[in-house]
């Protein structure tokens, strides 16, 4: 199963996920993150803004405790 980057904002979820199954963090700079969105086609409003990538940095490092959690 591949979980949205976003799951871990639900400590409920994270832990239903944390102890159900098997997780891995699969790393990536925020730099290819953003491509992969552009690539894909997915325009998101972040996207459009001069500021979506310093906004990226700051979601993922706020995520990065809650990834590390990853078996």
């Amino acid at each position: 199963m591949a979980a949205p980057g976003g799951l871990v904002a639900s400590p409920a979820t994270l832990h239903i996920l944390l102890t159900n199954c098997w997780t891995i963090w699969l790393r990536a700079q925020p730099e290819d993150h953003m491509n992969r969105v552009i690539q894909q086609g997915d325009m998101r409003p972040m996207v459009a803004r001069s500021e979506a990538m310093e906004d990226l940095r700051r979601i993922l490092q706020g995520r990065e405790a809650f990834y590390a959690k990853a078996d």
